[in-house]
């Protein structure tokens, strides 16, 4: 008889990654419907009342075309960072939203910035430096894909022109991706420092 238990355990990790994506999509979906009986706080540089923004800005996108350009590289980015467990993925995910959001909102424009791509830059940083501060066959291979398939995101650090993903280039938060892709690697600094700690 077969036992599954090992499969079983390789899947659980990446349960918390799911169940974030999906909430993504739940939440997204039923803003842009207008299905929601209250609003969701978007991020607003240096408005007090704007701050829980901070948080709420990845499960806010402004149309479908959005939500559905940033999912592939979102779920691409997390089940790679879930390798290393369902706890290791929350605690990159929360500190790169957090401090990428508070660059943000100390240094944006004056204008709402919404939308995960901020987090998906901060995944970016992430496992690129990871083989610089954990480096093992296994961070190196990854951190070379990585850069070989997304690398060229690296450009949307810089104002925007034109229209992606159904969004004109002057609404598109660059400084919101540059942001995320410090926090990435200053999130890839902390968790070599813990994990020599432990």
């Amino acid at each position: 008889m077969r036992d599954n238990t090992n499969n079983k355990i390789n899947l659980d990790r990446f349960i918390a990654a799911i169940i974030f994506i999906a909430s993504i999509w739940i939440i997204s979906t039923l803003n842009l419907i207008s299905f929601l009986p209250f609003s969701i706080p978007m991020l607003l540089p240096r408005d007090v009342s704007a701050l829980p923004g901070i948080i709420s800005m990845p499960f806010l996108h402004g149309n479908f075309a959005h939500l559905m350009s940033n999912t592939i590289p979102l779920i691409v980015f997390s089940m790679l960072i879930s390798i290393k467990g369902n706890q290791y993925f929350l605690k990159v995910t929360v500190l790169i939203i957090i401090i990428s959001g508070v660059l943000l909102w100390l240094m944006g424009r004056n204008a709402y910035h919404i939308g995960a791509s901020g987090l998906i830059f901060g995944y970016f940083g992430y496992l690129l430096l990871r083989m610089f501060y954990s480096p093992s066959l296994s961070t190196i291979i990854i951190s070379v894909g990585v850069f070989v398939l997304y690398g060229g995101i690296i450009f949307g650090i810089f104002p925007q022109t034109g229209v992606q993903a159904g969004v004109s280039g002057a609404n598109i938060s660059w400084e919101g991706h540059l942001f995320g892709l410090i926090s990435g690697i200053v999130v890839a600094k902390i968790m070599k420092n813990n994990r020599l700690k432990n």
